[in-house]
C-alpha cells in the first residue's frame, strides 16, 4: 500500500473547468468532503470550528490535524499551507490559512488606514499555529508553501509585495523559507462586464498535493432602465 508524502509540496494550476470531467469529479468529492476554511464564515461558525481569525475580511487559520483543506473565493487574498509528519502516528498533519492584505498590514488601493491591528493579530496566530505544528511533527518533514488568489495584469507589483511578505513573516516566525508558487493566477484579460474570476484551493493531506483552480462567477445583467 503506498504510504504517504513525505517531501514538497506538489501543485497544479489551471482552470477548473478544463480538468477532465473524471479529475473534476474527483476534487469536487474530496472538497466537500475536507475541512472548510472559510474565509466569509461568521466568527462564530469560525470559534466552532476551532478556526483561529480577527473576525471580518482578515483572515482565518484553521486547525492542525490529518484532514484534507479547501478554501475558496481568493481574490486579491493569499493563503499558506504547512504541513509535517506527526511524531506519533506517522501521518502527515496540516492548517490552512487564507488571508487578506489587510492582514498583512498592507491594506488595498490608496487608502491610508492603520490595519498595524490586525497585522498582529495574524502575527500572533500564525505564530501559534506553525509553534503547534513543530511541536507535533517531526521537524525535517515540515514543509510550507504560500500562494495567491486571482490577479489581474494591473496588481502584479501588490501580487508579489503581498507573496514577499507571507514569506518573510513565516522566515521570521520559524526560520524556515517556505515555497513560494509564484506563477501569477492571472485573470482572462477579456473576460469583462457582469462576471469575474475567482481561485479555489484544495490540499490533499496524505499526497501534499496543492491544487489552484480559477473559476469564473458570472452576475445576472442589470435591466436596463
Amino acid at each position: 500500500m503506498r504510504g504517504e508524502a513525505r517531501g514538497d509540496i506538489t501543485f497544479d494550476i489551471g482552470m477548473r473547468d478544463d480538468l477532465p470531467l473524471a479529475k473534476k469529479r474527483e476534487i469536487a468529492r474530496s472538497m466537500r468532503n475536507a475541512e472548510y476554511v472559510d474565509y466569509y464564515a461568521p466568527p462564530e461558525i469560525m470559534d466552532k470550528m476551532g478556526h483561529l481569525h480577527t473576525g471580518k475580511d482578515g483572515y482565518v487559520v484553521s486547525g492542525i490535524n490529518s484532514h484534507d483543506k479547501f478554501s475558496d473565493l481568493l481574490a486579491g487574498c493569499t493563503g499558506i499551507i504547512a504541513v509535517g509528519t506527526n511524531k506519533e502516528t506517522r501521518k502527515n498533519i496540516s492548517f490552512a490559512a487564507h488571508q487578506s492584505p489587510e492582514a498583512l498590514g498592507l491594506g488595498v488601493g490608496s487608502l491610508v488606514v492603520d490595519y498595524s491591528p490586525t497585522r498582529n493579530k495574524f502575527k500572533q496566530d500564525l505564530s501559534q499555529r506553525l509553534s503547534e505544528l513543530r511541536t507535533m511533527a517531526e521537524p525535517k518533514t515540515v514543509r510550507i508553501a504560500v500562494f495567491g488568489g486571482m490577479v489581474h495584469e494591473s496588481e502584479l507589483a501588490n501580487y508579489k509585495q503581498n507573496m514577499d511578505a507571507v514569506a518573510a513573516l513565516v522566515h521570521e516566525l520559524v526560520g524556515l523559507h517556505p515555497s513560494l508558487i509564484k506563477s501569477p493566477n492571472r485573470a482572462h484579460a477579456e473576460l469583462e462586464g457582469y462576471a469575474n474570476e475567482f481561485t479555489d484551493v484544495l490540499f490533499t493531506n496524505k499526497q501534499r498535493h496543492l491544487y489552484i483552480l480559477k473559476h469564473v462567477m458570472r452576475y445576472r445583467r442589470p435591466m436596463e432602465p
